[in-house]
């Protein structure tokens, strides 16, 4: 998903009927339509001891976001992305990038075998970023419990 143009490869669409729909629970379920049959896949740049690292994390892992509000969530036929962000930072969190090998084109992928113990913390933190709540306070931290 290219979040700065707004477009996705392959195309992520729905057909939606011509009136808004409200739901009070809505359930998304993500899967493995991404090249190579990945779910996620994230390709970044990481600042380590002054110098550039191109790292990339994919996982084929299927995952689901569940959304419940109170005075529900309107879909109309409108709206036609989803966007799901997360911290970089918080994915990456913990990671000593002075362990990582680098592959022959010199990017750190972190589902080589030999960056395994890497590519598990980055699993760990990225589970960890799926599990939010509600931001009632706006302090632009996802709050524990949602109504």
């Amino acid at each position: 998903v290219d979040v700065l143009a707004g477009t996705s490869t392959p195309d992520i669409s729905a057909e939606l009927p011509p009136d808004s729909i409200t739901f009070h629970k809505m359930e998304i379920e993500f899967g493995p339509v991404l090249p190579d049959s990945n779910s996620i896949y994230v390709n970044a740049i990481v600042i380590h001891d002054d110098d550039s690292l191109e790292v990339e994390f994919a996982t084929s892992r299927q995952f689901e976001i569940h959304l419940k509000r109170k005075h529900g969530i309107e879909i109309s036929p409108s709206l036609d992305k989803l966007l799901v962000a997360f911290s970089i930072d918080k994915l990456f969190a913990g990671v000593d990038w002075s362990k990582a090998k680098a592959g022959d084109d010199g990017v750190i992928h972190l589902n080589d075998p030999a960056n395994a113990y890497l590519g598990y913390k980055v699993k760990y933190n990225f589970y960890r970023l799926m599990r939010w709540g509600h931001d009632k306070n706006h302090d632009h931290r996802m709050d524990d419990h949602d109504d």
